[in-house]
């Protein structure tokens, strides 16, 4: 679902370098790499106080809807 808004929203890809502060960088799925560092390089996901982004694991409502407050209210607020 997020990389379904990431390419509607026309974001670049990031540079997954910045994943590698995360403990579980190792199994973050490829094809989620570039869409997930964008996510972290802009701030709209940070990941959990242990140090794991948990990229194979379903997200929460809450996580998404937060997700997606961040993701929109920086792309308003840059228009």
């Amino acid at each position: 679902m997020l990389s379904a808004i990431f390419n509607i929203l026309e974001f670049e890809d990031g540079d997954i370098r910045v994943l590698e502060i995360f403990n579980d960088k190792s199994i973050i799925p490829n094809w989620s790499k570039k869409i997930l560092a964008r996510m972290v390089e802009e701030k709209y996901v940070s990941g959990n106080i242990k140090g794991n982004i948990k990229a194979s694991v379903a997200i929460t409502r809450e996580e998404f809807a937060q997700i997606i407050s961040n993701v929109f209210s920086a792309y308003y607020n840059k228009a």
